[in-house]
């Protein structure tokens, strides 16, 4: 189940059953990326509050979708910034 999702979220599915999920999703799909849009623009109003950790942060990747290599290149990271004398908490 979690693989034929995952391949209609990546649009590698075909078939009518692929094709009525997609249809059956696509209201969902909407209201999600309406409320991203929302969101990123409260945080442009100055709306939402942006916190300041007083640290360099980096963010890595998207965290709505998995399985793009995050965590080895997360791993790799941490090891150069550590090399190069870089505190890293995760």
């Amino acid at each position: 189940m979690r693989e034929f999702l995952l391949g209609i979220a990546r649009g590698e599915s075909s078939g009518v059953i692929a094709r009525i999920t997609q249809f059956a999703l696509l209201p969902l799909a909407c209201l999600y990326g309406l409320a991203l849009r929302v969101r990123a623009g409260l945080y442009a109003l100055g709306t939402l509050p942006v916190a300041d950790l007083g640290v360099p942060v980096i963010s890595v990747g998207n965290i709505t979708a998995g399985g793009t290599g995050k965590t080895p290149f997360v791993e790799w990271l941490a090891r150069r910034l550590t090399e190069r004398g870089r505190r890293v908490v995760l």
